[in-house]
């Protein structure tokens, strides 16, 4: 459960870029926030979102997310939270099987990090979630940093082509 937890941690903290207008899908799938059964939940409210801003970046040993929420939106975020959390419960409980449950491409990357043991601690403010992910294993940290790049890229096609993760957010 824990570990199910750090999943929908990072889900919540590298998702809420994908606000402004923009669609809620890359070409790739890596981002498919209405389709995917984790991230459907921060589109439910369509006011979340554009209040949000998030970067992930590489570390020595890892990656680091952060996620800030504009004061006001933190109910709602706890909300989509909290949907996400009783969602993978039913997954890890046998209520739903795996292998059915619709993932985009990021949700199933962090899945596979979490599977291969990757230690993941999440610190929650009350207006900022920042997560850590590590390993001493030189592949995982290698994955984690091609993670953090893709997530940049991938919001720069979601956000009209920039390079800047924070392009059309409000600062």
């Amino acid at each position: 459960m824990k570990k199910t937890l750090m999943l929908m941690a990072l889900v919540l903290v590298a998702l809420p870029a994908l606000a402004g207008g923009n669609p809620h899908k890359t070409p790739s799938g890596w981002f498919d926030m209405e389709n995917c059964e984790f991230c459907r939940h921060l589109v439910a409210d369509p006011e979340l979102l554009p209040h949000c801003q998030w970067e992930t970046l590489p570390t020595a040993d890892g990656m680091m997310t952060v996620m800030t929420v504009e004061p006001g939106y933190e109910a709602s975020l706890a909300q989509a939270n909290a949907a996400m959390e009783a969602f993978a419960a039913k997954m890890h409980g046998g209520q739903l099987d795996p292998t059915k449950v619709k993932l985009c491409g990021f949700c199933q990357a962090y899945g596979q990090l979490l599977a291969s043991g990757v230690k993941m601690e999440t610190v929650k403010g009350k207006v900022a979630e920042v997560t850590l992910a590590h390993s001493g294993d030189p592949k995982m940290v290698a994955q984690m940093h091609e993670i953090a790049r893709r997530n940049t890229e991938e919001m720069a096609i979601m956000m009209g082509g920039t390079v800047d993760p924070h392009a059309g957010h409000k600062h």
